[in-house]
């Protein structure tokens, strides 16, 4: 037989067969987003009777499970490396779990993510939300990347505009999306209670329907014909605080010393502010929580405290015979600053601060207290 000919049957053959698999995949992915079913979230059951409420939800499903396959696919690998860790917080703070499927909606699993707005990390917080709820944001540190710390500051603002929204889930999803101001604007000029009777700004509409479809996907992949890969073995980090005196900390110290490469420690520290061609360092005098891998916290403070960068002398045995031993810093307050990040730098509670300073408490409009700082503003701090 011709050699030939032969060839030209298989290419035929292997086209169709390809041709085959991609119908399939698509007709699979159109017969299985058609809602067939009570779709809960947050134990709520999605009121889909009324009007165009399942054919928005359906619509966003069909798209990411067909037009955006890919895309979703990628975002099941990633999630067991965020979900669990955001469910357990949430918990924590007496919320559904279910609220932490807003993190891929908002940014993809990506802790770096910043938006046109300033909004960063997993949960896109704006600067001043993040601040409000005690995070560090400023030329140094951004804790908004870092998965615990920002979860624990969203699971506390939606806390809060469940209490601003009656507990209504969908209220709520909305108001962290376009802001509970907004929302409730939305609700008066409409003459309604309801977010799926309204009619929002365009990102919202499709905000809400979309964390629904991510929660469907994503908590039950092999019902959308996704599959699910094994769970990464990767080296497992956790947060270690220390306090530099008198030297600055070179990154690339700190990495020599872990045996990281500097790839490592940028990928497991996405709060801290990185140059790619500059030298990076923790400056001296500040407090910071830096993530280190698992078991070698011990190891690296006394690396730290044999190089000169931090320094103990004792002091517990010394504050020991004298109680009235102190340390007093004068601090200049800069533009990035807030009360918190200041305490947080030194180690303290901002209550501290504000009291030894008679600094003038405020009560934001979330309902947290904090102490009023300014630009130029010294302040003495003890510790």
């Amino acid at each position: 037989m011709d050699v030939a000919l032969i060839n030209n049957f298989y290419k035929y053959t292997g086209t169709i067969f390809t041709f085959t698999l991609i119908l399939c995949s698509f007709l699979y992915g159109i017969s299985n987003h058609k809602i067939q079913e009570n779709i809960v979230f947050s134990d709520i059951i999605i009121p889909l009777e009324k009007y165009d409420v399942k054919d928005r939800i359906e619509t966003i499903l069909g798209n990411l499970i067909t037009d955006r396959r890919n895309y979703m696919q990628s975002l099941i690998d990633k999630q067991y490396q965020f979900i669990p860790i955001a469910k357990e917080i949430l918990s924590e703070h007496g919320l559904n779990t279910d609220f932490a499927y807003i993190i891929p909606v908002e940014s993809d699993f990506n802790l770096r993510a910043l938006s046109e707005s300033k909004a960063s990390g997993p949960w896109q917080l704006m600067p001043a939300t993040a601040r409000m709820y005690g995070l560090r944001v400023d030329d140094q540190v951004d804790e908004r990347n870092l998965l615990i710390t920002s979860t624990t500051a969203s699971a506390e603002h939606i806390s809060h505009l469940m209490k601003v929204f009656d507990n209504d889930v969908f209220l709520v999803l909305a108001a962290f999306n376009n802001g509970e101001g907004n929302v409730a604007s939305m609700l008066e000029t409409q003459n309604s209670n309801n977010f799926w009777e309204c009619v929002s700004n365009s990102e919202t509409d499709l905000y809400v329907p979309k964390v629904i479809a991510y929660k469907m996907i994503l908590s039950d992949p092999v019902k959308y014909g996704f599959k699910i890969v094994d769970i990464s073995n990767d080296k497992i980090f956790e947060p270690c605080m220390i306090s530099l005196e008198q030297k600055d900390l070179q990154y690339t110290e700190i990495c020599s010393l872990l045996n990281l490469s500097y790839r490592e420690f940028y990928d497991a520290n996405p709060h801290l502010k990185f140059s790619y061609k500059n030298k990076n360092y923790i400056s001296k005098f500040t407090t910071m929580e830096i993530m280190v891998p698992e078991n070698s916290k011990s190891f690296f403070i006394k690396s730290l405290e044999d190089l000169g960068y931090i320094n103990f002398n004792n002091i517990a045995d010394e504050m020991n015979t004298s109680k009235s031993l102190k340390y007093i810093d004068n601090y200049i307050v800069e533009n990035n600053d807030n009360i918190e990040s200041i305490a947080f730098r030194y180690g303290i509670s901002w209550e501290e601060i504000a009291k030894i300073n008679d600094l003038e408490i405020i009560k934001l409009d979330s309902g947290i207290e904090t102490a009023k700082v300014y630009p130029g503003q010294k302040l003495v701090i003890e510790r």
